[in-house]
């Protein structure tokens, strides 16, 4: 959850995690990593790929297949290639990204969900000081939402989006 988070470097090393699933009814930060990263800390996940995975976060929000919440993150060369469902800030890679950098990753599948739903980042946003980034990544994923949604990102408060792309049905 967002009072325990990821802190550190986690490293695939080009490893890939496949079917991973999670089914929950009503439970926030959901992923992989639940909830990634701290202000003033060092944090970062790199080269790793999830195949097939199923995130079903039911009502609950903040729900991605690699990480639910990211704040003040690095995430560099990953992917997801299968289903996510949620309520709000949902996407198929990160659900909530905030102050943090997400470069070179793609997404495929089918993303669903209610407010700010994107096929890769649910919400992007950025944090006074804290620049929020995403570069040279893509989606492909389909998406299915109510409001905010997005091929690539739902929501996008500030932050900045270069050399990137969605070829995904909204």
């Amino acid at each position: 959850n967002s009072d325990n988070p990821f802190t550190g470097v986690f490293d695939g090393n080009g490893h890939t995690i496949s079917n991973f699933t999670y089914t929950s009814t009503d439970t926030d930060y959901i992923g992989l990593f639940g909830s990634v990263g701290e202000w003033g800390e060092n944090t970062e996940i790199r080269n790793l790929g999830l195949i097939d995975p199923n995130v079903d976060a039911g009502t609950g929000n903040y729900s991605g297949a690699l990480v639910g919440y990211v704040r003040n993150g690095t995430i560099s060369n990953c992917y997801a290639t299968g289903d996510v469902s949620g309520n709000d800030y949902v996407g198929g890679l990160v659900g909530y990204h905030r102050g943090s950098t997400t470069s070179y990753c793609y997404s495929s599948g089918s993303i669903s969900g209610n407010l700010y739903v994107g096929g890769l980042v649910g919400y992007h946003y950025q944090v006074g000081s804290y620049k929020s980034t995403i570069s040279y990544c893509y989606s492909e994923a389909g998406v299915l939402g109510n409001e905010r949604v997005g091929g690539l990102v739902g929501y996008n408060l500030g932050g900045t989006i270069t050399c990137c792309y969605s070829t995904g049905s909204v």
